[in-house]
């Protein structure tokens, strides 16, 4: 009875934010150039300094392995959820060669039956960016919280830092380093100060619409107790390719990989050794416009997660489709 009632407001939430289109009058009664009043959204836009975005996103998503990263929970459950997202971000120059963005993301996943694993999380920034002659450099502090199960698991904080180029037509580079603090509200001895290191890549076949890039990310994390202390190195290749298809249809493809070497530092009792994961993910993202305003997502995860810890070796699947509306 919890689930459908749970599953019954997050559906009429998602009903009337799907059916606020940028057609949607709010008092509105200057009318515009096309002899039409300004909508709601438009006047928003409008009166906002700088560039204003909002999209909503609602759907369903699938697992058939629920799990926790953060502490270490596998279920072996599968279930499917409600899932909605709400995107805001604005962005200004107020002087030449600066750029100020900031933004605030929100995603909630509501299970029909393992509601233990309901995840929300909220996650804001601010980005400021200016040119240093030809090259680019940004510092941005940001906010993350998440909560499953409707108790808080994890806030953190991180700031910055990075440095990025377009070195030719047909390279782009990017480089990051990040300080960041974990607070693991369900498990203090988890909680951890990180150093991050990532270099990006990316090679343009035919501008933006198709190209190849290469992330490599190292990572490291003093954890409150030394058990969860580790170090890790990242490999991420990907592919992306605009087309049309049925001669007027555009479609976006996203295809990646990804591998982690994880190695913990400490010795584990409990295993008889360090512990030590290999974990990988294939990753396809497919989205393409319904019209001006709405436009289809579609995801497919596979993750093979491997440990010399038997209850974290594990593969999962995770399907997802959402329609995304775009208000601003």
């Amino acid at each position: 009875m919890r689930a459908n009632l749970k599953y019954q407001r997050l559906f009429l939430g998602a009903s009337l934010g799907l059916i606020v289109s940028p057609g949607f009058s709010a008092g509105a009664t200057d009318p515009d150039d096309s002899g039409k009043a300004p909508t709601f959204w438009q006047s928003l836009r409008e009166q906002t300094p700088g560039n204003l975005e909002l999209s909503v996103a609602g759907g369903l998503h699938y697992e058939d392995n629920l799990v926790v990263e953060a502490i270490d929970v596998v279920s072996a459950e599968k279930d499917v959820a409600l899932a909605a997202e709400l995107n805001l971000d604005f962005e200004a120059r107020p002087w030449d060669g600066t750029q100020v963005r900031s933004g605030y993301a929100f995603s909630q996943r509501l299970f029909r039956q393992q509601d233990e694993f309901d995840l929300q999380t909220h996650y804001g920034f601010i980005d400021l960016s200016r040119s240093l002659y030809d090259v680019t450099a940004g510092a941005v502090p940001s906010v993350t919280y998440a909560s499953v199960g409707g108790t808080s698991l994890l806030e953190k904080q991180a700031i910055r830092g990075y440095l990025s180029d377009l070195a030719t037509r047909k390279i782009y580079w990017r480089v990051d380093v990040e300080l960041d603090r974990t607070d693991i509200k369900t498990s203090a001895e988890r909680s951890s100060t990180g150093q991050r290191l990532d270099l990006a890549g990316y090679y343009f076949i035919d501008g933006p619409g198709h190209y190849f890039v290469l992330r490599y990310r190292h990572h490291q994390e003093q954890a409150d107790s030394e058990l969860f202390d580790y170090h890790a190195d990242r490999f991420n290749p990907g592919y992306v390719k605009r087309f049309t298809i049925a001669q007027s249809q555009p479609v976006r493809v996203r295809l990646d990989w990804r591998y982690e070497r994880r190695r913990y530092q400490e010795f584990d009792p409990g295993l008889g050794a360090r512990r030590r994961d290999d974990r990988e993910r294939w990753r396809l993202r497919i989205d393409t416009p319904v019209n001006e305003a709405l436009s289809l997502q579609l995801k497919y995860e596979h993750r093979n997660y491997g440990s010399n810890n038997p209850a974290l070796d594990f593969d999962d699947n995770r399907v997802e489709a959402m329609l995304e509306l775009k208000l601003l």
